[in-house]
C-alpha cells in the first residue's frame, strides 16, 4: 500500500487547504448561480452543471470566515461526497501536492493550534507542515454534515 497522498490545494482567506485529488472531479470558473431564498448563508445557491443541479457551499461561510467581497474572484471545485457532487466556492486554486505519509511531516489532530477555532476543528482531518505554511486537509463529507441539510 502506498503511503503517498495526493491533494488538490486551494486557499480561503489566506488559509491553505487540501482535499484528496480523487475526490475532486473538476475545477472551473464559477458557473451562474441561482440563490435559494431562506437557506443558510453557507449555501451559496444552486448551479446547473451539464444538466445536473448541484448545491454550492461557500467555504468562507462554512468555515465561519468573513464574507468574500463582491469584487473578489473565486473558483469552484466540483467535489465528490458520499451524498453526491457538490460545488465548493473557494478563493483561489493552489497546486496538486504529493505528500509522503510515512515521513514525519504530519501533525496529530489533537495538536491543532489553539488559534484554530470554530467549524475548522471538526472539518480538518489532517495537517501537513509545508515549507512556509500549514496545509489543512478537509473531509468533503464532513463539509456537508451537521448544520447543513442538502435534502
Amino acid at each position: 500500500m502506498s503511503s503517498i497522498c495526493r491533494c488538490t490545494t486551494f486557499f480561503v482567506e489566506r488559509l491553505h487547504f487540501g482535499i484528496e485529488v480523487e475526490r475532486v472531479q473538476e475545477v472551473l470558473q464559477p458557473p451562474p448561480t441561482t440563490r435559494v431564498p431562506g437557506t443558510e448563508r453557507v449555501i451559496g445557491g444552486l448551479v446547473n452543471l451539464r444538466g445536473q443541479i448541484l448545491v454550492v457551499i461557500d467555504l468562507r461561510a462554512r468555515l465561519d470566515l468573513p464574507p468574500r467581497l463582491s469584487e473578489q474572484a473565486s473558483i469552484s471545485l466540483i467535489v465528490r461526497t458520499n451524498d453526491g457532487l457538490v460545488c465548493l466556492r473557494v478563493d483561489a486554486l493552489g497546486e496538486v501536492l504529493d505528500y509522503d505519509m510515512s515521513e514525519d511531516n504530519g501533525l496529530p489532530l489533537d495538536s491543532l493550534p489553539d488559534t484554530v477555532k470554530g467549524p475548522m476543528r471538526t472539518l480538518v482531518t489532517g495537517i501537513w507542515k509545508l515549507e512556509k505554511s500549514l496545509l489543512f486537509i478537509l473531509d468533503p463529507d464532513r463539509l456537508i454534515e451537521t448544520e447543513i441539510c442538502l435534502t
